[in-house]
């Protein structure tokens, strides 16, 4: 189990898109057939390659934040109200949000970051970020519930 919560979906996911967007170069340029059949499995099949890499990327998995920086970032989990520190080289996975060096950034589930030298938080995939985006992840969300001020204090 623990092989699966570390493999990020995200990156099969983007490989997937890649390879539909080949596909349909191919088909373009008259390399591969243009009739409508192979056209319509290969546009389906990547599609559902696809929704299924960004369903089990959302809802499989747990937030992993790995801390690369060199300054101490703090996390709430989704367990507990708790806030965590979170040191230097070290991995935490369920995480509802971080705070780096004053920024808090909201952490949808299935995200996998890292927290870089330069204190940013980096997505690691370019579906994951699209994710993070659409599913309300940013910095210093506005509307932050009650139980994000123990986050907000440290």
């Amino acid at each position: 189990m623990k092989k699966i919560r570390d493999f990020n979906f995200g990156y099969l996911a983007d490989l997937s898109v890649i390879a539909l967007l080949i596909g349909l170069y191919l088909i373009k340029t008259k390399v591969i057939p243009q009739e409508k059949n192979i056209l319509a499995i290969i546009l389906v099949s990547f599609v559902v390659v696809f929704i299924v890499f960004v369903l089990i990327y959302m809802f499989c998995q747990d937030t992993k934040i790995t801390n690369k920086s060199e300054t101490m970032a703090f996390i709430k989990t989704e367990e507990n109200e708790k806030v965590e520190e979170l040191p230097q080289n070290t991995t935490k996975y369920g995480i509802d949000g971080v705070k780096i060096n004053g920024d808090i950034y909201k952490t949808p589930d299935g995200t996998h970051a890292t927290i870089k030298k330069n204190g940013k938080l980096k997505i690691h995939s370019i579906t994951g970020y699209l994710l993070y985006i659409v599913l309300g992840g940013h910095e210093e969300p506005k509307d932050l519930p009650s139980d994000w001020n123990l986050l907000k204090e440290k």
